[in-house]
């Protein structure tokens, strides 16, 4: 028999291939130094700006402070004008006066809030010692008033004053027909009229 060989040989792998996209992805992962060093150059540059211009707002000297607050209590609001005036003046960036008066305004504004509130605060204290008083007052006079109110119910139970007598002693001794002889001092009058006046609350009752 003769031995037949297969016309279509199978493939065989390809190394190469498979380390080309080896050699790539460690080609990929594997930068270069000085490509990763200007990276971070590039990201380092921004900070440092933000530190120099940091570093350009200078703290504000006592003379400084005193002009500013001199041009604030005169005119608490701050033109283009003005501002690079006093810029110039002090020497100062623009930018940075500007925000103290933005600064300075948010402070008045409470010290302005917190120096209502505490004479509200005052106003208020006063007006409840106030109150407190006239409720005294009142207490007292309604005391008052009730005790009036009392002393007219016992004056209204007692029979009226004894009206003077219209006898005189010696007419007393001369009608010697009264049945009840007047006294000198009209004593007996009196009696005579408590009596009647007794006798009318009786009926009228």
């Amino acid at each position: 028999m003769d031995s037949s060989v297969p016309s279509n040989p199978m493939p065989r792998p390809t190394i190469q291939s498979s380390q080309t996209k080896g050699t790539k992805r460690l080609n990929n992962n594997t930068k270069n130094p000085s490509e990763t060093s200007l990276t971070t150059n590039q990201n380092f540059l921004p900070k440092c700006e933000m530190g120099l211009k940091k570093a350009r707002k200078k703290r504000l000297t006592g003379l400084q402070v005193r002009l500013l607050e001199s041009s604030f209590n005169s005119n608490r609001r701050l033109d283009a004008q003005r501002k690079l005036q006093l810029a110039t003046e002090l020497r100062l960036p623009p930018r940075q006066v500007a925000i103290w008066y933005q600064n300075r305004r948010a402070r008045h504004k409470s010290q302005t809030i917190e120096l209502d509130y505490k004479t509200i605060q005052i106003k208020l204290d006063s007006t409840l010692v106030e109150n407190e008083r006239l409720e005294r007052e009142v207490d007292l006079l309604k005391q008052q008033l009730h005790k009036a109110h009392e002393m007219l119910l016992i004056a209204s139970n007692y029979p009226p004053a004894c009206p003077l007598s219209s006898h005189s002693a010696s007419d007393g001794v001369d009608d010697g027909g009264s049945s009840f002889p007047g006294r000198l001092d009209g004593s007996w009058d009196c009696l005579l009229y408590n009596r009647e006046n007794y006798k009318y609350k009786d009926e009228k009752i």
